[in-house]
């Protein structure tokens, strides 16, 4: 049974029996209870104890991989022993994720109104969030079960599974996580990919969100084409900013290659390639050609023989050297502090 299947039992449950002994926990939303948990962890069952009485069962389990939480490894996990007191079954053998709290003696405990799947049942995109969930634990999840609702802060996620028409699907359960942007608001982020800084703000520019960006209407005029539901990487090089057109950069992310990505990515020392101050790049159609100062860079990739595959403009930056010199260099790895304009080794 899914995860949003129980929670919509347990949320029936908790408004049909009012005032009746039974366990009563309403619906959160999976990043809420990564955030509110003391522990999430994989773990595999190796075995069970249960006396029959009230006492909870103790639950041996072979820890596997620690999400959230002390660096401990955890051999034992309790729960009630009833699942009228929110207590869960674990299959033996079976590895699981577990979202769980920490007692007043420091023993592990999980129950019903907690998060515990097993683990293969995850689909790799709901594996992938779990990285993610911590971003947003400053973000709000706002639950959304009838219409009209809204929101109240810039902080808030709106959660619309528990509407009628999408209880099927529990898609922003499953594919997406609140994640927190630079500018302190919160948004939905479907976790295909990781946000990295086009999703939280720019590589280059004024640090805020932009929620729009235009073009022309028509290829004669200088239009680009985007495809809804794809992320790009946009240069904007117009005056007044969020107007793009063909003689700026545009291309799908997922299309760059890890080297052309690489440039507009942090290096590991904390510098940039883009951004270096490069005096120019000049631009070499046919031969001769060649530069007049040690500054700019000779871009060769229009010659005859080279045009089919811009060797320069994918896999090379023009970086700015501590002599104040410009030269090529290919982002197979990051340049040495020196190369780079850094004094010292």
């Amino acid at each position: 049974m899914s995860w949003m299947v129980k929670s919509f039992l347990l949320l029936c449950l908790w408004r049909l029996q009012e005032g009746a002994q039974a366990c009563t926990c309403g619906p959160r939303h999976p990043q809420e209870v990564f955030c509110q948990s003391d522990v999430v962890i994989t773990a595999k069952v190796v075995g069970a104890k249960a006396d029959g009485s009230l006492n909870p069962i103790k639950y041996d389990i072979q820890p596997i991989k620690i999400f959230r939480g002390p660096e401990r490894l955890f051999a034992v996990i309790y729960t009630a022993s009833s699942s009228a007191a929110c207590g869960i079954t674990l299959t033996n053998g079976a590895e699981y994720l577990l979202m769980a709290r920490l007692q007043s003696d420091g023993s592990l405990y999980i129950s019903s109104c907690d998060f515990y799947q097993p683990w293969y049942d995850l689909s790799a995109m709901q594996k992938r969030l779990l990285q993610l969930y911590g971003m947003g634990c400053d973000c709000k999840i706002t639950l959304c079960a009838s219409l009209p609702c809204g929101i109240s802060s810039r902080t808030e996620c709106l959660w619309t599974d528990f509407l009628p028409g999408n209880l099927a699907n529990g898609e922003q359960a499953r594919n997406f996580a609140c994640i927190k942007r630079l500018d302190g608001s919160c948004g939905w982020y479907r976790g295909a990919a990781s946000p990295m800084k086009r999703f939280m703000g720019m590589f280059k520019g004024p640090k805020k969100d932009f929620d729009a960006m235009y073009s022309a209407s028509r290829s004669a005029a200088c239009g680009v084409t985007l495809t809804n539901g794809i992320e790009d990487l946009l240069m904007d090089c117009s005056s007044t900013a969020r107007r793009i057109i063909s003689s700026d950069f545009s291309q799908p992310w997922e299309t760059s290659s890890g080297m052309q990505k690489d440039p507009v990515a942090a290096l590991p020392n904390g510098l940039r390639l883009h951004g270096r101050n490069t005096k120019e790049i000049k631009l070499c159609v046919s031969l001769s050609c060649g530069v007049a100062s040690p500054t700019p860079c000779l871009w060769t990739d229009f010659l005859p023989v080279k045009v089919a595959n811009g060797e320069q403009a994918q896999n090379f930056a023009c970086i700015k050297r501590s002599n104040g010199y410009c030269a090529w260099y290919r982002v197979s790895a990051s340049p040495k502090k020196g190369f780079v304009g850094v004094k010292g080794r």
